[in-house]
């Protein structure tokens, strides 16, 4: 909650509720403060143990992702989400 107060008056402050302030806005939203609720509503499900040699290597991959979800939403292409879940499932999965 203590974040969420500091971005408000950050966004008031700085008048980020101009078209190009609400880009800004909303991208620094979706890449810092939405990893961390995610991680926190996904975390019972979280394997215990870590087999990744990369650190951190998911996290940065999730960042890129909700960009490019992001970005998707306003321009408006809804079947390219589809296509990028369907992808990393095939990825995944494979």
């Amino acid at each position: 909650m203590h974040v969420g107060v500091i971005i408000s008056v950050w966004a008031v402050f700085y008048q980020l509720f101009n078209p190009m302030g609400k880009l800004v806005f909303a991208y620094s939203l979706v890449i810092w403060p939405m990893g961390y609720g995610l991680k926190f509503a996904l975390r019972a499900m979280a394997p215990k143990h870590n087999m990744n040699k990369v650190e951190h290597g998911g996290k940065l991959i999730g960042q890129f992702e909700r960009i490019i979800i992001l970005t998707f939403v306003l321009l408006n292409q809804y079947e390219a989400i589809r296509l990028l879940t369907i992808g990393k499932g095939n990825i995944r999965f494979a």
